[in-house]
């Protein structure tokens, strides 16, 4: 990470995740948000930029799905973004979420499932959360 903010980022970064792959795999990557409306996916191995995610608000959080393609991205503007990484260099924004009412809903954070979905917990109010949707990535098993 001391890497991605040294090199990739303009401004501050503000957070991060890892690839699920295997310390040992060649392909495993970091991903780090900014409040440069960056999120940037990095080689572990090399060091390298793989590709970068041009949000239009400052980030709040990301995460990798468990199959390592999909990257989630939760911005400053309570919008989620779910982009398709697994193409070195040319992501693709494959759904993107955003409350009714910005002003009753906080979007605080995303994860991702093993089944390869991804809830959004939301605020609602002071001490607690709530599940706002589900965003089914492409190729994944619609339960209906």
């Amino acid at each position: 990470l001391l890497l991605a903010a040294g090199r990739g980022h303009s401004e501050a970064v503000v957070c991060c995740a890892f690839s699920g792959d295997s310390s040992s795999s060649p392909r495993q990557r970091v991903c780090s948000g900014g409040m440069d409306k960056n999120v940037i996916v990095w080689d572990v191995g090399t060091g390298s930029e793989v590709c970068r995610l041009v949000l239009q608000d400052c980030l709040l959080g990301c995460a990798f799905s468990f199959c390592s393609l999909f990257v989630g991205a939760v911005c400053l503007d309570n919008s989620v973004h779910v982009w398709d990484v697994s193409v070195d260099g040319e992501p693709e924004c494959v759904d993107k979420y955003t409350p009714k009412s910005s002003a009753a809903v906080n979007v605080i954070g995303c994860a991702f499932t093993a089944d390869q979905t991804m809830p959004i917990v939301l605020a609602r109010a002071p001490n607690r959360l709530a599940h706002a949707a589900t965003l089914y990535l492409p190729n994944a098993r619609n339960p209906g």
